[in-house]
């Protein structure tokens, strides 16, 4: 029988760490992590996942090539969208949190088999996201050292170093991670100030009038390619959830959320403002699809060697990110093998070890970076834009991520209704849940549909190629792996019944959930605290 969310005996949820902050750890698999990391360090990882800083300078020019000035409306569309999600992901990541977050939320709140394919979807788009931040990182940093000629195999070299870096960083503990993680948050802070006076301080550099906002749109098409901008950086808001195990206190996961989204709107929302109005020349930022909008705001308001620095900065804090992605993905990995789903019983022995002196789970790190590696080899591949099939990638599957969350919350909600009360200081949405969650559900999919849509700015069909690929390898790995995990458990039982001498008057041995012992046989599952599922 497929898991069920943690239920008291009356049918209500449960808090999985509403009486100790290690009982969500021993519900999810018995193997527990360090819990070294307070509110700021939790905030510095969701923070830095999002990178709203390094999204911005990113996405600055596609946005503005394609819809126009007036794409930075598209902002407040996007972010009242992951409002909602976030307000979703919130409840879960109080509810439940156990490192492995939107995997185990979705096997809590449906079952095993839609658990895996979540946290399938969930592994592939982190490590999409870590694959270009290390290829990324070498570029700016060559850039910012005026190294213009990178080879593909000098590419390949330095993005493995910065991928056996993030390795290292994991050696110490978590704590490592995070205070990387926080000087990272503290100077993309200190930038995005710099960087917004230096744009308004010099109008008489280049300056746009604030009319220039209600311009219409190059098109309707256009402005729906622009607001893929900002589509593009509203995400990574549940990076912490996958840490929560190693929070000090659980509860101050959905702040982080919160917290996170809240900065990537201010940040997106005043960059892009301010980087519009500072525009010397519009129509020629506009050309060749944006491609040296950047280029010309520096050399218009921070001439000079500013432009360098900018590069190198933009290197350390692509080489941050990348690794707290790392560490995201890592969890996530371990998870699964604690679990010892979706993958063999001997690889999940191996992954699902955890490190005595650090409690750090160093194997699952090292099976991560192998990972990435294998992949950074079609980066020797001629014509072969890893970096933007990648990205691409990312985006939609985390997008894919939290619509299946909301549809988890709706299927549990259809089958159990909704709790009366959740016990405890638990945030909870009570009644709203069912309105926000279609609201929800109706925006994603609208945003899935408009970021795969067959663009040049995303290769064409390649993106949604390579999405339906992904998300059917992960159908059919979580079909395989719950008829595999059903196969074992009716072995195991079918041999525990055979010691005990349990036969049926033909001498069958009795089989498991046949209901010949007088009733129904439910499984042991570690997860499930609150009796078989309805």
């Amino acid at each position: 029988m497929s898991p069920a969310a943690p239920r008291s005996p009356n049918g209500q949820r449960t808090n999985l760490c509403l009486d100790s902050p290690t009982a969500c750890s021993k519900d999810a698999g018995g193997e527990d992590l360090q819990r070294s990391n307070g509110c700021f360090a939790m905030m510095a990882v969701s923070f830095g996942l999002t990178n709203p800083f390094v999204g911005v300078f990113t996405l600055f020019g596609m946005g503005l090539s394609s819809g126009g000035p007036s794409f930075v409306w598209g902002i407040f569309v996007v972010c009242i969208g992951q409002t909602l999600v976030c307000l979703l992901l919130m409840q879960l990541a109080t509810l439940y949190p156990v490192a492995g977050s939107v995997y185990l939320w979705c096997r809590y709140l449906v079952g095993r088999r839609f658990g895996c394919f979540v946290g399938f979807i969930y592994l592939a788009a982190l490590i999409g996201y870590c694959l270009p931040m290390a290829i990324t990182t070498v570029q700016f940093a060559a850039d910012s050292m005026q190294i213009t000629d990178l080879s593909p195999g000098e590419t390949f070299l330095w993005s493995a170093v910065v991928v056996v870096f993030w390795t290292l960083m994991n050696l110490p503990g978590s704590a490592a991670i995070t205070h990387l993680g926080s000087v990272g948050m503290v100077l993309q802070v200190i930038a995005i100030i710099a960087v917004f006076v230096a744009m308004v301080a010099t109008p008489q550099n280049g300056s746009q009038p604030v009319e220039v906002f209600l311009e219409e749109p190059p098109s309707a098409g256009g402005w729906m390619a622009g607001l893929c901008a900002p589509a593009w950086a509203f995400y990574g808001f549940e990076a912490a959830a996958a840490m929560a195990e190693e929070a000090k206190d659980p509860m101050i996961v959905p702040k982080t959320i919160a917290f996170a989204l809240v900065t990537c709107f201010t940040t997106s929302l005043c960059l892009n403002v301010a980087m519009v109005l500072a525009m010397p020349d519009l129509d020629l930022a506009m050309a060749e699809g944006g491609r040296h909008a950047i280029r010309q705001l520096f050399a218009a308001h921070c001439p000079g060697a500013m432009w360098n620095a900018f590069n190198a900065f933009s290197a350390v804090l692509y080489l941050i990110g990348g690794l707290l992605g790392h560490s995201v993905a890592t969890r996530i990995l371990w998870s699964f093998a604690r679990q010892g789903e979706l993958l063999s019983p001997r690889l999940s022995q191996t992954l699902k070890v955890v490190d005595r002196n650090t409690q750090v789970p160093l194997r699952a790190s090292c099976a991560v970076s192998g990972l990435l590696i294998l992949l950074l080899l079609s980066t020797l591949i001629p014509d072969v834009n890893i970096v933007n099939i990648t990205a691409n990638f990312s985006t939609t599957g985390m997008y894919t991520m939290y619509q299946c969350c909301v549809i988890g919350v709706l299927y549990d909600t259809a089958l159990h209704g909704l709790p009366l009360d959740f016990g405890g200081e638990v945030f909870h949405l009570g009644r709203a849940t069912v309105p926000l969650c279609v609201c929800a559900l109706i925006f994603g999919i609208c945003i899935l549909v408009n970021l795969m849509w067959p663009r040049d700015i995303v290769g064409g069909w390649t993106l949604l190629v390579s999405y339906v690929m992904v998300v059917v390898a992960g159908i059919v790995t979580s079909i395989v792996d719950e008829r595999s995990r059903r196969a074992s458990d009716m072995e195991d039982v079918a041999h525990s019944d055979e010691s005990l001498g349990l036969r049926s008057p033909t001498g069958r041995v009795l089989a498991a959930n046949s209901g010949e012992y007088g009733g129904t046989t439910t499984l042991h599952d570690p997860v499930r605290t609150g009796g078989p599922s309805k």
